[in-house]
């Protein structure tokens, strides 16, 4: 039998698993000696100063990083973490992941050293990211720019068996066909993904769109195409995209989020619902050429929603089907076809906005949707996580009115202050994007 010493050797594949990292407990029980191995997390580099011939354990050494990302990836397992220094990467990550993770607790992370400071701007590929198999699963990139600016077709492609795939605080940027494709595939459905605060924007903006059958065709390439069901967008910045900022579509998907989220300026409609159950809340939808919202099917929640000057198209907001839940929405210089609305939402009425040509969509005080709205457990945060209610009862639209009820005396000026312990170890990521353009 072979020692277990041997079995560890670096570049095997129980090396692969338990990374030389594991510890010998011993228990005496009867006169019988047991051993364990516990198979802690690690941390991994990439650099555009290091070298893919670096091994695994040089690799969890920063001076001695991997070059790419791609030789980074295969060093983890569930647990682990791969850290990328900032630069622009020119490769492109098809299916990268030959180990997965087993849980989000359990999940593998990798992530740029500091938010967007990593670009991966493959040369020639078809997508830039794509995740079609079973094996691509509880994965979360952090901090990354996607530049699909030279790629044929997907910033990112989610199809058939992958699942359990989370972008944080990311971007997707210039892709041909669609910025982010989720899509089912040969009876497959990628379900329960994850985006939270990321920015997808000029998909096929300034180059021809090849979102469409019939071919290159202007307003079918869309900042993102859902198909699967389970999945949640939260925070996104969806704007310049040759198609609707958000469409679940085909119909059959069911259960998609999309919430705490701006579209604005997109070709096709903001934000597009043509599924089941699906929910949209608190999002701001202006300036798009197709309309504001597109409902179709049955039992979606549409709350708390602000939607301005979206005259085109589907005008403010479309529904069709049926058994669909409409409160606290916001509608003016648009439109709303389809249904009669009930007092809770604010519709044609001057609601009374900071500043909607800055795209400042707050509410100054003496706005008619102030107090006006009713209490909903799905909203009961507001797009920039105010607390609802700020006054007598919620605010319609996606912002509540932050000194409603609130004590506005000026406190004293503080003296004799000292600073100690200061810890500037504090996270930089926005809540959401409403500032970017």
């Amino acid at each position: 039998m072979e020692n277990q010493d041997s079995l560890l050797m670096e570049g095997s594949p129980m090396e692969r698993m338990w990374k030389l990292r594991y510890v010998r407990i011993g228990f005496a029980v009867v006169g019988i000696t047991f051993n364990a191995a516990v198979c802690e997390a690690a941390t991994y580099y990439v650099a555009q100063t290091g070298s893919d011939n670096n091994s695994c354990s040089q690799a969890a050494i920063q001076s001695s990083a991997k070059r790419t990302i791609r030789a980074g990836i295969s060093c983890l397992v569930a647990g682990d973490t791969l850290t990328v220094k900032e630069g622009t990467y020119n490769e492109a990550l098809s299916n990268p992941f030959s180990n997965t993770g087993t849980s989000w607790n359990n999940k593998i992370t990798v992530k740029a050293e500091s938010p967007r400071a990593v670009i991966l701007k493959p040369n020639n590929a078809q997508d830039a990211m794509t995740f079609d198999s079973s094996s691509q699963k509880y994965i979360e990139f952090d901090g990354f720019e996607i530049d699909a600016v030279n790629v044929s077709n997907y910033g990112i492609r989610i199809w058939s068996n992958a699942h359990h795939i989370r972008f944080r605080n990311s971007a997707v940027l210039n892709a041909a066909n669609q910025g982010v494709s989720i899509l089912k595939d040969g009876g497959a459905s990628p379900d329960f993904n994850e985006f939270i605060n990321v920015e997808v924007a000029y998909t096929a903006w300034s180059r021809s769109c090849n979102g469409s059958s019939e071919g290159q065709k202007d307003g079918y390439c869309h900042g993102f195409y859902v198909s699967g069901s389970n999945n949640l967008l939260d925070g996104m910045l969806l704007h310049h995209n040759n198609g609707f900022g958000v469409q679940f579509y085909p119909q059959g998907n069911r259960n998609n989020t999309i919430r705490n989220s701006i579209s604005h300026s997109n070709k096709g409609t903001g934000l597009a619902s043509l599924g089941d159950d699906n929910k949209v809340i608190n999002n701001v939808v202006y300036n798009n050429d197709g309309g504001g919202l597109l409902i179709t099917e049955s039992n979606c929640l549409v709350y708390n929603n602000t939607v301005y000057n979206n005259p085109s198209g589907w005008g403010g907001m479309n529904i069709q089907g049926s058994g669909h839940k409409v409160k606290n929405n916001l509608f003016y210089q648009n439109s709303v076809s389809g249904m009669s609305l009930d007092s809770t939402n604010l519709n044609g009425t001057n609601p009374q906005f900071v500043n909607s040509g800055t795209g400042n969509f707050r509410l100054q005080a003496g706005s008619p949707a102030i107090d006006r709205g009713t209490a909903l457990t799905e909203s009961n945060t507001d797009i920039v996580g105010t607390p609802r209610p700020q006054g007598a009862s919620f605010d319609i639209g996606a912002y509540e009115f932050g000194e409603s009820g609130a004590d506005t005396t000026r406190p004293a000026a503080p003296s004799n202050l000292r600073v100690s312990n200061l810890d500037t170890s504090y996270e930089t990521y926005p809540k959401n994007w409403e500032r970017r353009s």
